[in-house]
């Protein structure tokens, strides 16, 4: 059925409509009398594909150390409505650092060169950079709520706790 092999699922819209990223492409899949039919196809190399179920948007990163942010239009099929680079993003070896999303959908999370960058949406579904913190380690898993970091280095693991302060 799908023309490659995939490496991510996720069912969206109470399963009623399948996302299947691979090497070159997302594809979508929706289920019509028990039978999956591809919806959509989206040609381009993606790292990270999520999604966030308050907002209804696709989060996805690529090579080119985009984050892009697509959301259905009109017609129902899913549309780029904005891109983010942050130039301070350096792939080294085609390595890229995981890109979470926290439990709301309302920001975005990375470690990259012993920092933590924490984006927040617009309502225009663009990113800006909400809060950036320099951390010893690069080996960083940030939990679902974004208040607890687990770092490993050679040789311990530390843990964080984030507190945000309303200004």
């Amino acid at each position: 059925m799908l023309p490659e092999r995939v490496h991510v699922f996720i069912f969206i819209e109470d399963g009623k409509l399948l996302i299947c990223q691979s090497n070159s492409n997302l594809t979508f899949l929706i289920k019509e009398n028990n039978t999956w039919i591809i919806y959509q196809q989206i040609h381009q190399s993606f790292i990270t594909t999520m999604w966030s179920k308050i907002n209804k948007m696709i989060i996805t990163t690529n090579l080119k150390n985009q984050i892009q942010t697509w959301q259905r239009n009109q017609k129902g099929l899913f549309q780029l409505i904005s891109t983010a680079w942050d130039p301070e993003s350096n792939s080294k070896n085609c390595e890229v650092n995981p890109v979470y999303i926290n439990d709301d959908g309302l920001f975005l999370g990375q470690c990259q060169d012993n920092k933590l960058k924490v984006w927040s949406y617009l309502e225009d579904g663009s990113i800006q950079l909400a809060f950036e913190q320099e951390i010893d380690e690069q080996n960083v898993v940030i939990t679902n709520d974004f208040t607890n970091l687990l770092a490993q280095n050679e040789k311990s693991l530390i843990w964080y706790q984030l507190i945000y302060h309303q200004p």
